[in-house]
């Protein structure tokens, strides 16, 4: 659209200007015009000078697992993902960092759930022996929900923070239209999950 309003914007011009006489076209200068404006603003935004007292720098270890698709849910590959997350968080924990981030849907099993117990204590020990705050992506389930969730862990081993994700992704995280069409829900693996119901 914007580019047919500016190619429309230039043949305009052109005719005008071939009206009135004027044999030289300028009209090619609306678009480049255009082009400085938006460059000039970018620069504007990104490197203006903030208002606010600059923020102390935040040394964070993002953690990798690299868990082959096929392995996330196997219960007999738990020990092995939980194990590779914490041998890789202690690595991490050397260089000192204020916070070790595991990836969304890292942990193997549920929070929330009686026989997963063993894991979440598993999880909340990587925590307290690094001495480092954990963010983790997890599956939670409470009152027989499933929420797609992000949890902070403290230096204590304890849930400090937890968010559920707002936005799920249709067929993959929840079944739009279950009501209409229910054997759709067969399709999502885990569960129809719910979404949360604030940003933090």
């Amino acid at each position: 659209m914007v580019n047919l309003a500016l190619w429309e914007l230039i043949v305009v011009l052109g005719i005008k200007y071939q009206v009135s006489g004027i044999r030289r076209n300028f009209s090619f200068l609306v678009p480049f015009f255009c082009l400085l404006f938006s460059l000039a603003y970018g620069f504007y935004k990104l490197y203006r000078t903030p208002n606010h007292e600059p923020r102390t720098a935040l040394e964070i270890s993002v953690i990798q697992g690299n868990i082959p698709q096929e392995l996330k849910w196997d219960k007999g590959s738990q020990a092995l993902i939980l194990d590779r997350y914490a041998q890789l968080s202690q690595k991490a924990a050397l260089e000192k960092p204020d916070l070790i981030i595991w990836p969304e849907a890292a942990s193997p099993g549920f929070i929330g759930v009686a026989e997963d117990d063993w894991l979440s204590e598993h999880i909340f020990a990587v925590a307290k022996e690094t001495g480092i705050p954990l963010l983790l992506g997890s599956v939670v389930r409470e009152n027989k929900n499933y929420f797609n969730s992000a949890l902070l862990i403290d230096r204590q081993g304890r849930i400090a923070g937890r968010y559920d994700k707002l936005h799920l992704v249709p067929f993959g995280e929840y079944v739009p239209l279950k009501e209409l069409f229910p054997f759709l829900e067969t399709i999502v693996p885990v569960g129809d999950f719910t979404s949360g119901d604030s940003y933090t």
